[in-house]
């Protein structure tokens, strides 16, 4: 049902959970312990970062974290990876338009209540 950039966002997400500044993971370790793979992992990672879901730290020592006093929604996830301020294009008949918005609203509340 979700793409596999949504899918390995979550994961990332999971992975650092429970991580700060000072526990932070560097991006090569979250990219081999989700099992990501390299290209697709560190744009989600900048992704990420840009949408202020992690914060990330520079340098030799530096790496990615997550400030889990924010609780972050799948919601929040979506729209960083997946929606990105893009208007989605319709791919259905439009004699189902209403049920199909319904149905699509439905989806987003309850991802909304899904904490990561």
């Amino acid at each position: 049902m979700f793409s596999k950039k949504l899918e390995y966002g979550y994961v990332i997400l999971k992975l650092l959970k429970n991580t700060s500044e000072i526990n932070k993971i560097s991006g090569k370790d979250i990219i081999q312990k989700g099992n990501i793979p390299l290209n697709m992992g560190l744009s989600i990672l900048s992704e990420l970062s840009r949408g202020g879901l992690i914060k990330s730290l520079k340098g030799k020592n530096g790496g990615f974290y997550r400030d889990d006093s924010r609780e972050i929604t799948l919601f929040e996830l979506f729209q960083v990876l997946e929606n990105q301020g893009k208007q989605m294009k319709p791919f259905f008949n439009e004699e189902f338009r209403n049920d199909v918005v319904y149905i699509g609203a439905m989806v987003m509340q309850e991802m909304a209540n899904i904490k990561i």
